[in-house]
């Protein structure tokens, strides 16, 4: 334990846990009901903060070839950047936007949804 302190001393100054894998949180919103997750840049000249590291987009059936995106950031501050934009615009984007527990993920979904068929992805991203 003695020469673990060093390391968590370093973990907590950094902010805690690296950020989950595009991946990692690919398969979380594959679980929740996600379906085609891809990478797709963000339309040139989009207001949506470019805080992140990574961002997929993907399908969600119920209102396909609608569904959401996802960013992954690298620090908590930087995703919150990213939820304020969408919070902001919840009567144009959708009141559906989830962030993980740890604060490194965003998740945002489309409007169309219905409160039932949004549920899945909020727990999705707590574990990330």
């Amino acid at each position: 334990m003695k020469h673990l302190w060093p390391f968590l001393l370093i973990l907590v100054a950094c902010g805690g846990a690296p950020a989950p894998s595009i991946d990692q949180v690919s398969a979380a919103l594959a679980t929740a009901g996600a379906l085609d997750i891809r990478d797709e840049p963000l339309a040139e000249g989009a207001p949506v903060p470019r805080s992140f590291t990574a961002h997929r987009v993907f399908t969600i059936e119920a209102v396909a070839p609608a569904g959401g995106q996802v960013f992954v950031c690298d620090t908590p501050r930087n995703c919150d950047a990213i939820y304020a934009y969408y919070d902001a615009l919840k009567a144009l984007a959708g009141p559906y936007t989830y962030r993980s527990g740890t604060g490194l993920v965003v998740v945002q979904l489309n409007s169309g949804l219905t409160p039932e068929q949004a549920a899945p992805f909020e727990p999705a991203m707590e574990g990330l």
